[in-house]
């Protein structure tokens, strides 16, 4: 054969034993990467137990036309918009109104929407018929939120405060 008689191929034939240990080092190195990788994006996108049906609730009350929302005279409803003619306690507890399911909840609100800095709207607070006075709130939330007052979109503020009701 002639391969074997230049000193060049000779020479790579004599490393074998450098490339194997490489392209095995190289294999772990790159199985340990991915391993480890996979379980960080596997625990970053665990979700608490039970927090998503609760945020799925609390931005019903700002996304959803069946709630607060702004909605349109052309039936466009505005997400993120909070009609101010709307945000009221008769809304909240009106079985009609259907913004807060009532069965199999295990959550109760009060709602607060807060004026901007130019001070165009007052404050409102209303909560869900299952809130519970006097009870301590297990966690609270600010929301910036678009209030529609008289005809224009204002800045404000939504505080939420929730409560555990078993």
């Amino acid at each position: 054969m002639k391969i074997f008689s230049f000193k060049k191929s000779t020479e790579i034939i004599s490393n074998w034993f450098f490339f194997i240990l490489f392209a095995v080092a190289l294999g772990a190195a790159v199985i340990v990467i991915v391993n480890v990788a996979n379980v960080s994006v596997a625990e970053a996108s665990k979700i608490p137990k039970g927090i998503e049906e609760e945020l799925i609730l609390i931005s019903r009350f700002y996304y959803s036309e069946n709630c607060f929302a702004y909605q349109d005279g052309v039936g466009r409803v505005h997400t993120g918009v909070i009609d101010s003619d709307k945000f009221e306690q008769a809304n909240m507890d009106d079985k009609c109104f259907k913004c807060f399911p009532e069965n199999n909840v295990r959550y109760a609100y009060q709602l607060s929407l807060e004026q901007s800095p130019s001070g165009s709207f007052g404050t409102a607070s209303i909560k869900t018929s299952n809130w519970e006075e006097g009870s301590y709130a297990a966690k609270e939330m600010a929301e910036d939120v678009l209030v529609f007052y008289e005809g224009k979109k204002h800045n404000g503020k939504l505080r939420i405060k929730i409560q555990n009701v078993e």
